[in-house]
């Protein structure tokens, strides 16, 4: 249950007034809202935000795409994430992208799933 109010943290005033089945249908919703966004491994270092996009642009509409890049040296980690307009897209995506060789690297694609508590 504590891991179930640190996500809803800040989205409703007492996390003790929430109703189990109201918490249900929030997290099946953020759920739901994720299909659509991509993680994207084993990118070659010279990949930038931009020419993501564009290496997903052909299976449909790029909402954003986003290179995760080291916050002290400003260099790519290898790896990032794509959202597409909608979960068709996104499958398509992922049909048409992975393993797909970018510069030498055959670039890994699949549904992006929640960060982990470290």
């Amino acid at each position: 249950m504590k891991e179930l109010v640190r996500l809803t943290k800040g989205l409703f005033r007492k996390p003790r007034e929430i109703s189990r089945g109201r918490l249900v249908k929030f997290l099946e919703s953020k759920m739901e809202e994720q299909k659509n966004k991509l993680y994207v491994g084993n990118l070659p270092y010279s990949v930038n935000d931009e020419s993501l996009k564009q290496l997903f642009a052909a299976s449909g509409e790029v909402v954003e795409a986003k290179v995760i890049v080291d916050k002290f040296s400003g260099r790519s980690k290898g790896f990032g994430f794509v959202t597409m307009a909608d979960e068709k897209a996104a499958q398509k995506a992922i049909e048409d992208v992975n393993g797909k060789d970018v510069e030498g690297r055959p670039v890994v694609v699949n549904v992006a799933r929640p960060m982990r508590e470290r």
